[in-house]
């Protein structure tokens, strides 16, 4: 009980822009069906999403799947970090839930940042801070989701979902 206490606190942090947070759950219906959605990814979503995989791959993990549907729910983040000029966790809840009902997950981790403008920056920042590489390397991962948005001032506000789906 301890443990999954402990797995259900959030990990808020918050260090040059960035924030790593994760929750887990446990599903009592486990014959969700996967629902994915097409996304136009930008270059740097890209470059982000094979960035994470290749680190993976040299630490001997698994490769993610990027799935349209954390893509749109990171994509929905992202726009409303960006409206609001502020890095956040900000309905965190709401997110975790529809990929629990939507996808079958039971694990949810995310990490947000703004003002990077490369892939290989903002996963170099993402790597020097423990709670987010903890999230990057959780070997229990299963498939990953990306958005990165610009503001009126140009500034990139970046959400990376990460899910174990059951």
């Amino acid at each position: 009980m301890q443990y999954l206490l402990r797995r259900i606190l959030l990990i808020v942090v918050v260090c040059s822009g960035l924030i790593a947070c994760e929750k887990e759950e446990k599903l009592s219906n486990n014959n969700l069906l996967e629902q994915d959605v097409q996304v136009n990814y930008s270059s740097i979503e890209l470059k982000l999403l094979s960035l994470v995989n290749d680190h993976r791959i040299q630490l001997g993990l698994t490769k993610l799947n990027s799935l349209g549907l954390i893509s749109k729910e990171a994509e929905n983040h992202s726009a409303y970090m960006a409206e609001k000029d502020l890095v956040s966790h900000d309905n965190f809840n709401i997110r975790t839930n529809n990929l629990y009902e939507n996808l079958g997950t039971v694990n949810v981790g995310e990490n947000v940042a703004y003002g990077y403008l490369t892939a290989n920056g903002l996963l170099n920042a993402w790597l020097a801070s423990s709670d987010h590489r903890i999230i990057i390397e959780n070997k229990n991962f299963t498939d990953f989701g990306v958005s990165a948005k610009l503001n009126a001032s140009g500034r990139y506000y970046f959400t990376m979902i990460f899910i174990k789906r059951l």
